[in-house]
């Protein structure tokens, strides 16, 4: 706050104690003439002056202006209805105070001022709250937000643990699902392995069924040969009949050469027919044997080999079908595709792991494992 008064009067103590006692801010005098011949210059001066310095500067910017005298006469009060000092005040642009003389007294820099306070200690009421009303309002705030924030609080709790109390033991939920997924688990693992089971089983029964493949091979080669004989045996046949029947035409025809052009022309045109109808009467027979080929690779075992599956011999290179064949310390043989074969030995199991497992299993629908 800046003050224009004289630094000998009774004002300035005036303002600065109820300042004091309101509200202590940082007061800075300019000193002045407050009568007489040039105080009205000097207050001018001061005026401008305030409101020309700096904002950060060494001698902060006042916030506030008062313009302050003591009561007296009206020729001691003239200095304030000076033109200069009237301008000065109305062109401040800092927020000015007038506190010149009493109550009863008035100048024109009251009307030119932001604010006309009755008397000096008026205008240092009037430029600072009171301290006390602040702290006040301030308590009072505090505690209406406390008040607010521990009713919202107790309100926000309220319906956590009404919501909280809707709520079931997540324990307690989980524990049947648990429980559930562990029983499908065993269920589906279970039927897995009997289904994997009851297809060997049916592999191993189809396969028992299969003739040998060099077997079928030699028997349909030899079918093949009989064919081909009988063949070979009937176009013969039909050729020397075919030569009988020319000579006998050919005796009773008085040409000669044209007899024989006509029986080449007909044993030609068999021929033809008979190499057209050869072919076909061994293709269906051919495609059978393909067709029996085919079956016999994708059932025999070593088709089974190609899809990653194992074939279990002991030391005496026999196959071994059931898990109770096998005996701990056992030597074995893996034989996988393309006839590769490893030599292990079968490991040792404990009772527990025999009393603890599971019962063979139901035949289950292969429906139920998906």
């Amino acid at each position: 706050i800046g003050v224009v008064t004289s630094p000998t009067g009774a004002v300035i103590r005036d303002i600065l104690h109820r300042l004091n006692d309101r509200f202590p801010r940082h007061v800075i005098v300019w000193p002045v003439l407050v009568q007489g011949d040039g105080a009205a210059d000097q207050i001018t001066r001061a005026i401008q002056g305030f409101d020309s310095l700096p904002e950060g500067g060494a001698i902060a910017k006042p916030d506030l202006i008062i313009v302050a005298r003591g009561g007296g006469s009206l020729e001691d009060l003239m200095a304030f209805n000076e033109e200069n000092v009237v301008r000065a005040i109305a062109a401040c642009q800092t927020p000015i105070i007038s506190a010149v003389g009493h109550e009863t007294d008035t100048t024109l820099a009251d009307f030119a001022a932001d604010l006309r306070a009755p008397t000096p200690t008026a205008s240092a009421e009037v430029a600072v709250p009171h301290r006390r009303d602040l702290m006040a309002r301030i308590l009072d705030d505090e505690k209406r937000l406390l008040n607010g924030l521990t009713r919202l609080s107790n309100e926000c709790r309220h319906k956590l643990e009404a919501q909280a109390a809707k709520l079931g033991d997540p324990s307690k939920l989980l524990e049947p699902k648990i429980q559930s997924v562990d029983f499908l688990g065993d269920k589906i693992t279970n039927a897995f392995k009997f289904f994997i089971q009851n297809k060997e089983s049916h592999v191993q029964k189809t396969a028992s069924r299969l003739v040998n493949p060099a077997q079928m091979i030699e028997n349909k080669s030899q079918l093949l040969a009989r064919s081909g004989d009988r063949l070979d045996n009937s176009f013969k046949g039909f050729v020397q009949n075919k030569d009988n029947g020319l000579q006998r035409v050919s005796a009773r025809l008085t040409d000669p050469k044209y007899a024989i052009s006509q029986a080449a022309q007909r044993l030609e045109n068999w021929q033809q027919r008979l190499t057209q109808v050869g072919p076909r009467l061994t293709e269906k027979k051919s495609d059978q044997l393909a067709s029996y080929t085919r079956l016999l690779g994708s059932l025999s075992y070593e088709g089974i080999l190609k899809r990653g599956y194992a074939v279990v011999r002991d030391a005496n290179n026999k196959p071994l079908t059931n898990p109770d064949q096998i005996k701990s310390g056992q030597a074995l043989q893996l034989e996988f595709y393309d006839e590769k074969r490893i030599d292990v030995v079968a490991a040792g199991t404990s009772k527990t792991d025999e009393t603890s497992s599971d019962p063979k299993p139901k035949k289950v629908d292969q429906r139920d494992l998906f």
